[in-house]
């Protein structure tokens, strides 16, 4: 898990371009592909997998459970006019959205396999002030 994998509190698995790489060679007609994550704490524990569902058009409008990681193909990306700022705070989600509306089911893919680590979230104690890690 080198720097090189590293963007915005994610990581990247090593691994995770040769298993989307693999899936784009079986299956060229993809126009996104997501995969699931975990968390990593301040030591480099992993927990908390995040087990996500096949696509699901119904479900992916009321909750965005495709969050990280992504692939999306170059031309479908370029034809949405990308990220809205506007949308500030929720623009990787009301992108994702665009990007699926009216999409087929076979042209999202899920790869079940944890492919990033997610930076674990912090809490902080609300008596104390303690930055406590969940």
């Amino acid at each position: 898990m080198g720097d090189q994998n590293t963007c915005r509190g994610l990581t990247y698995t090593d691994e995770a371009l040769y298993f989307f790489a693999q899936i784009l060679q079986d299956k060229p007609q993809p126009n996104l592909l997501y995969a699931d994550h975990d968390y990593q704490d301040s030591q480099g524990t992993l927990q908390n997998p995040c087990f996500k569902p096949d696509w699901n058009p119904d479900m992916f409008t009321s909750t965005n459970y495709i969050q990280h990681p992504v692939w999306i193909r170059d031309d479908v990306l370029k034809d949405s006019n990308g990220w809205c700022p506007e949308y500030a705070g929720a623009m990787d989600y009301e992108l994702l959205l665009r990007l699926t509306r009216g999409i087929k089911q076979e042209q999202v893919l899920h790869v079940h396999r944890a492919l990033a680590h997610l930076r674990a979230p912090r809490k902080t104690c609300s008596t104390c002030g303690k930055i406590l890690t969940i």
